[in-house]
């Protein structure tokens, strides 16, 4: 079955449920209709609330509540940061790189579509700042040569 006729069939599915609005029934539909289609995109994430018969605003803060569902099919998460601490240690000159390299749109989806960059206000490891987590992975006392040795390192497993 192809992804298309998979996202129909999931979407008649839970269009059809009597408890299709309840959250987890929610959370259940968005997670199937990441595993067809490897994320969900605004465009799935309407047709995924007129299932639920909720508002879109529901599926957006269940899918930012809930981390594991991506709007964008990118592979790797670079959070920095931007807590008083890490602050002052620069790691605003840090997330200005990144954006300068990555060139993420509103969501911060890099323009290749493999990244997301986020920013956090505190990671409550002060004591290491500046720090920049990859892919859930921390580093502490990060630097730009640090940072630009993490985008190669991620470019170069995304050509392999």
């Amino acid at each position: 079955m192809d992804s298309h006729a998979a996202i129909s069939e999931i979407l008649d599915y839970y269009a059809n449920r009597s408890d299709k609005s309840d959250q987890t029934v929610i959370i259940s539909l968005l997670r199937e209709l990441q595993q067809a289609n490897g994320c969900i995109p605004v465009s799935l994430q309407e047709r995924a609330a007129n299932a639920a018969g909720v508002p879109v605003s529901i599926i957006r803060t269940l899918m930012k509540f809930h981390s594991d569902l991506k709007s964008s099919d990118y592979r790797h998460e670079i959070t920095v940061c931007t807590g008083v601490r890490c602050g002052s240690q620069h790691a605003s000159s840090l997330l200005a790189l990144l954006r300068q390299e990555l060139k993420p749109n509103k969501d911060g989806i890099s323009e290749d579509g493999s990244i997301r960059l986020c920013v956090q206000s505190c990671f409550k490891k002060c004591r290491s700042a500046p720090n920049v987590m990859v892919d859930e992975v921390l580093h502490p006392a990060a630097t730009r040569e640090d940072v630009l040795a993490i985008l190669n390192q991620l470019r170069t497993r995304e050509k392999e």
